[in-house]
């Protein structure tokens, strides 16, 4: 039996297991009491369990369920609370998705629900020189409940791996709750719902680069992307680069270097090493712009092994020398690749001569020393 045949039987026995539940008195009382609520609503029964003069404790003390509050009035109203939960759970179970719920619809119906306890609401106050409540249409715009929403430490419990892509690589969107983007559970906002169109005219779908909402920055491209796109944000880096200098990099797509965005392929992927024995990393010391690889600079400690990659002549004569040439870097003498110092840069005129040393010391890198005749 294949892994995706065992992970389908195992979710149609997960499904089937939660409507068996559901439709037994025991699961369907079940889901109206306050602990099978507080399972995942942790941060409203924090005003709930704490005394208080806040609305929640009010209720408590009194032993009002959320359901009291949260349901529809009648048996319609009941009926369709427990529809409701039972399609969270089977969600849950299939990973699916579900629309928002608008917080007007609750709203427009805080008075009616309050009502279903609170009939002399009117009587107390209507003694009052103001009534408060007198045209009243929302209790709630006075009396105001628990705090809405779920704390991240809750969604956690199932959501480990998008909480832990949010704190450590979530950028300005780690400074959000869930809730902030996730209402209700199982919503998936549009990105421009606070973004607009970041990239006008490249680009439609956000997705096929940001792959991963609680990651933002790590972009993955794929074969999604083609450099016409790239262009859009990095005009300038291409212009001044495969612009001035076109190399064989400037004919091959950006992905084929980045395929995550803010990453560069290590040049051997393509490039075979100058020398066995040469690490990866070594490349970028010489070629320290890939778009214009045949622009050599090096730093003033370069090795003379790296240097041997591509000089091995000149280094194994340099080995074998005599001279005090021998104790110097490669980088001493040139400091910029492919230039030649003049021998007076350092000896300055000697023999009375400023020029012509080779004719008699020939190679820099092989000195010889001519007998006085």
């Amino acid at each position: 039996m294949t892994l995706s045949k065992r992970v389908i039987i195992i979710m149609v026995i997960a499904i089937l297991s939660v409507v068996t539940l559901m439709s037994t008195k025991i699961g369907w009382d079940y889901v109206t009491t306050t602990e099978f609520c507080e399972i995942c609503h942790e941060v409203e029964f924090e005003a709930y369990n704490t005394p208080g003069d806040s609305l929640d404790y009010a209720h408590n003390t009194h032993s009002v369920t959320c359901t009291a509050y949260h349901e529809g009035a009648g048996s319609g109203g009941a009926l369709e609370f427990k529809e409701r939960i039972g399609i969270m759970l089977l969600l849950d179970v299939t990973g699916g998705s579900a629309p928002p719920q608008p917080e007007e619809e609750v709203r427009l119906e805080n008075k009616k629900r309050c009502l279903k306890c609170h009939q002399d609401f009117q009587l107390k106050t209507s003694g009052l020189l103001l009534n408060p409540h007198e045209n009243v249409k929302d209790c709630a715009s006075c009396h105001v409940g628990h705090k809405r929403g779920l704390s991240e430490q809750v969604c956690s419990k199932c959501h480990s791996q998008p909480a832990e892509s949010l704190k450590t690589e979530g950028g300005r969107h780690s400074k959000r709750g869930c809730a902030f983007c996730h209402p209700t559970h199982g919503y998936l906002p549009k990105c421009t719902d606070c973004h607009g169109l970041y990239h006008p005219g490249g680009f439609e779908a956000c997705n096929s680069c940001h792959t991963n909402a609680h990651a933002p920055k790590k972009v993955e491209f794929g074969g999604s992307v083609n450099k016409t796109q790239c262009i859009l944000c990095h005009g300038t880096v291409v212009q001044t680069t495969f612009g001035t200098q076109p190399t064989k990099h400037a004919k091959v797509e950006c992905t084929q270097c980045h395929p995550v965005h803010g990453q560069t392929q290590s040049c051997v992927n393509c490039h075979e090493k100058h020398t066995p024995t040469m690490a990866e990393t070594e490349c970028s010391k010489c070629h320290q712009i890939g778009h214009v690889p045949t622009r050599v600079s090096y730093p003033s400690d370069t090795s003379k092994d790296l240097c041997a990659g591509c000089h091995p002549t000149e280094a194994s004569q340099l080995a074998s020398s005599k001279s005090a040439h021998a104790d110097k870097t490669c980088a001493y003498c040139h400091r910029q690749h492919a230039q030649i110092p003049s021998c007076t840069a350092c000896h300055g005129t000697m023999h009375g001569l400023s020029s012509g040393c080779a004719t008699c010391h020939t190679s820099a890198h092989d000195l010889k020393f001519p007998q006085k005749t």
